[in-house]
């Protein structure tokens, strides 16, 4: 056997292994971490209610629909004037449902005089699609394309402006990065999870009710890049949310956050308009002070921490919303009704 045979069978020999221990992760049977051992629903809602949620339906809403070319729907909740010169889109973070949006809407649309369309995420709550999945990986911000630009032919003229909680952050980036994404006025980022970098925690803390398999994450990110899809559908993240307990799939997931080589910076350099951050000092799902670090010098950047609040309670406060308010008067006369 020559030494150029024994080459080649050692390449593929080296080839082999590193496909099965990409595959391992994958394949391994896993179970739900949470749905046999996880807290109750009612355990659940008061952990929510004393991290700040807020689910009485204290605003008036209107149901709407938005239909997606693929003969998907996605629902919406819309609070304030129908004639407001402004509208923010709203996108909700993972595992959220419909209904703790309402305050936060509410209270948005007092403090800045615009109407408010809170969306259901594609496989969330009222819209269609299979639970916490998606069909490919973008799916979200081609919805919201959709939307945005269904809102824009009712109202040619009105401001249309993007904002997005914690996983909705993300999305919010991802949109950005979109080739020929439609023009809004403006980014509101509640929270935003950024993915890997200066605003990543060290840890998540130890009740955290959200727990990712990282090792299936990586493995899927690795076939991805050599464009091996087939086990996209797979759930990469689980969360302690009675009753249904939800798992992502990494199609879901990975449709959160810029995926690399992009990365949150890529994506605030591609927004064509302000944006603002807002995060609450206590947040331990961030790094907060990565948020900083990462606008650095842009002049269209601003960030705000809000002192003695966590990942959700900012949103119910009125303060935060007047804070908001006075980033949004700053930036409506710069971010003018062209943006059709």
């Amino acid at each position: 056997m020559t030494w150029i045979t024994l080459l080649i069978i050692g390449v593929l020999g080296l080839l082999l292994l590193a496909i099965g221990l990409t595959l391992l992760p994958v394949l391994w049977p896993r179970r739900h971490p949470f749905r046999a051992v996880g807290r109750s629903a009612e355990e659940y809602r008061k952990r929510e209610i004393e991290n700040g949620v807020v689910f009485e339906q204290t605003f008036p809403t209107r149901a709407i629909r938005f239909d997606m070319p693929d003969g998907g729907q996605i629902a919406a909740r819309s609070v304030g004037p129908e004639e407001a010169d402004d509208i923010v889109v709203l996108v909700h973070g993972i595992g959220a449902a419909g209904a703790r949006w309402t305050n936060p809407s509410g209270l948005l649309s007092d403090a800045t005089g615009a109407r408010v369309v809170a969306l259901d995420l594609r496989g969330h709550n009222d819209s269609s699609g299979p639970r916490h999945d998606l069909d490919r990986i973008g799916q979200y911000e081609d919805d919201i394309a959709e939307v945005i630009t269904a809102l824009r032919s009712e109202r040619p003229d009105v401001r249309i402006w993007f904002a997005g909680h914690s996983m909705g952050g993300g999305i919010a980036l991802r949109f950005a990065l979109k080739k020929d994404c439609p023009r809004v006025a403006g980014y509101l980022l509640l929270a935003p999870i950024f993915g890997p970098g200066p605003t990543a925690p060290a840890k998540l803390p130890d009740d955290t009710v959200l727990s990712i398999d990282r090792g299936r994450m990586t493995s899927l990110m690795i076939l991805n890049m050599v464009g091996l899809r087939a086990f996209n559908r797979l759930p990469v993240a689980y969360l302690d949310a009675p009753p249904d307990f939800p798992a992502y799939s990494f199609t879901a997931l990975a449709s959160g956050l810029p995926l690399p080589p992009r990365t949150a910076e890529d994506a605030l350099d591609a927004m064509e308009a302000p944006f603002i951050i807002v995060v609450g000092e206590n947040d331990p799902t961030v790094r907060v002070e990565g948020y900083e670090e990462v606008v650095g010098t842009r002049m269209d950047g601003t960030v705000e921490i809000l002192p003695g609040h966590g990942h959700d309670s900012f949103l119910n406060d009125p303060a935060t919303h007047l804070t908001v308010a006075r980033w949004l008067d700053a930036n409506r006369a710069a971010s003018s009704l062209e943006v059709a």
